[in-house]
This record gives structure tokens, C-alpha cells and sequence, in this order.
């Protein structure tokens, strides 16, 4: 009886630890959504509120770079000085030793210890560090419309909040800038501060809850079979 009592007891107390680990080894994502229109000519054809997504997920002190450009937008294929697939900035507190690695076939990237990226009209006051180049041979109209890659810092301990926006005086804080070619014009589009924000536990910290679940099920599921056979040999 006594270990009846005790097990949920003991079960909660791992629950409430593990969920506790859970959260402390979350893998945050954040979403930003490209709605600011820098092209001369609207890129936005009537309708249209935006032409894509940036996901930024922050796991192992690495941020994790996902861009999907959507209905029919794709990569502007002017590749130079003036010309970004993707412009940000990695300048948190602390932070130094800037690399990006894992770019998906046909990007380049280019990493500044001063802003030194020209996106306009998005950088009329601060420039951005940090830039990813579209380096294929596709024409325009045939270039892709979606690509990622992996930034990392030499202590390893990037988080979303080293991802910081760009101040200009027309567009206000645009933390990414994307040259694109969409509604048969090209310039750039940038998103505003992230839309989305999800903390999920890691597989293997799911599987532990699941463990500790399961020690507040097993006494319960007990109890209600020796009631059961308690009731059926009074019968």
C-alpha cells in the first residue's frame, strides 16, 4: 500500500524535473516572415503579403538558417557587392569569430567584423556583417527558391538574441534583407522582427517525460486491477 502511495509521488518528482531539463535543452525557433518591400518597383504583386520565410532555429549554441521563398519567388541571380541572397547581422554581446558553413550547393557566404553589407534600402544608416551569395550559374527565373546554412561562433554559444536588426530611417528594424526576383522585378525584401517564437523539448528529453509518465501510470493502472479482482471474488 505504502508503495502505491509513494510511486506517483516519486513519478511526479521526476515529471517535474525532466520537464524542467526538457526546458532548459529546448530548441527555440523563430520565423521570420519577408512582408517589407524594398523593391524601386513592388516585388508584391495585388494581394500578396509576403514572399517567404526565414527560420532561424538556435540548438547546440549554433543558429540554424532556413530560407523558403514562396509563389514563384525566387533567388535574384546578380551576384555581387550590391546583390545578397541573404543579409543579417551577428553582432550580440560577446560574440566574435563569426563562421557559416553547411550553405546548400551554389552559395557563398561572406562574414564582416564591421557592417559592411550593402542592402539598400534597407541599410541607409547601419549596414549589415553578414551576407549569403548566390554563387550557380542558373538565369534568372530559373535560380532557386530556397537554401540554408549553419552560423556558428568560436565559443559556440550562439543564441536568437545575437541575431539583431539593422536601424535604417525609412523601413525602421529589419533584421533580414533578401535580393529577389518576384512579380517580374528584382530588389530586396526584408522581415521585421520574428512573427514566431516555439521552445520544444529535444527527442530526448520527450522520451524521459514519457518515462516519468509512465511511473504515475503504473500504480494507478495497478490499483484499478486489485479493485477489480476484489470486486469479482465478492461476487
Amino acid at each position: 500500500m505504502k508503495i502505491s502511495i509513494l510511486a506517483p509521488v516519486v513519478g511526479a518528482t521526476m515529471i517535474a524535473g525532466l520537464a524542467s531539463a526538457g526546458a532548459a535543452s529546448a530548441v527555440t525557433t523563430e520565423t521570420f516572415n519577408l512582408t517589407v518591400d524594398g523593391c524601386s518597383s513592388t516585388c508584391f504583386a495585388s494581394g500578396v503579403t509576403s514572399l517567404g520565410t526565414v527560420t532561424v532555429t538556435q540548438t547546440g549554441g549554433a543558429l540554424d538558417f532556413a530560407v523558403d521563398l514562396t509563389g514563384g519567388t525566387l533567388v535574384n541571380a546578380n551576384g555581387n557587392s550590391q546583390h545578397h541572397a541573404l543579409a543579417f547581422s551577428i553582432a550580440g554581446s560577446g560574440v566574435s569569430g563569426v563562421s557559416i558553413s553547411d550553405l546548400s550547393t551554389g552559395f557563398g557566404s561572406s562574414v564582416s567584423s564591421t557592417p559592411a553589407v550593402n542592402d539598400a534600402p534597407f541599410t541607409s544608416t547601419t549596414k549589415f556583417d553578414d551576407a549569403i551569395n548566390y554563387t550557380g550559374s542558373a538565369h534568372q527565373g530559373s535560380t532557386p527558391s530556397s537554401f540554408s546554412f549553419v552560423v556558428t561562433d568560436s565559443a559556440n554559444n550562439l543564441t536568437l538574441s545575437d541575431l539583431t536588426a539593422s536601424t535604417t530611417s525609412s523601413f525602421g528594424a529589419i533584421y533580414i534583407a533578401a535580393d529577389v526576383f518576384a512579380n517580374g522585378q528584382t530588389g530586396n525584401v526584408g522581415a521585421l522582427a520574428p512573427t514566431t517564437s516555439i521552445a520544444t523539448p529535444e527527442p530526448g528529453s520527450w522520451a524521459l517525460m514519457l518515462i516519468g509518465v509512465g511511473l504515475v501510470g503504473a500504480p494507478l493502472r495497478a490499483r484499478r486491477r486489485n479493485a477489480l479482482a476484489l470486486a469479482t471474488a465478492r461476487i
